[in-house]
């Protein structure tokens, strides 16, 4: 399952038919118990996103890459 890393495992993803399930690690967790920012949020301010995101390209569970409008989840 890919994961965001940063010095320790921020967050897990993984791509369904329908859906992108998060799942963010234990200190994610314990950081966003403390506050208030969503889903949408803890991504728009992450620190660092892999520079070659934007090359992805095929079909990951069966949603097209590039067909995907909404920008976060493009980013995601």
């Amino acid at each position: 399952m890919p994961t965001f890393w940063k010095r320790h495992n921020i967050l897990h993803f993984a791509a369904a038919k329908k859906h992108i399930g998060l799942y963010p690690g234990p200190t994610a967790v314990e950081a966003l118990i403390d506050s208030e920012i969503t889903y949408g949020d803890f991504f728009q301010q992450a620190p660092e996103m892999n520079p070659n995101r934007e090359k992805i390209t095929g079909v990951v569970c069966g949603v097209r890459v590039e067909n995907i409008e909404d920008p976060l989840m493009r980013e995601i």
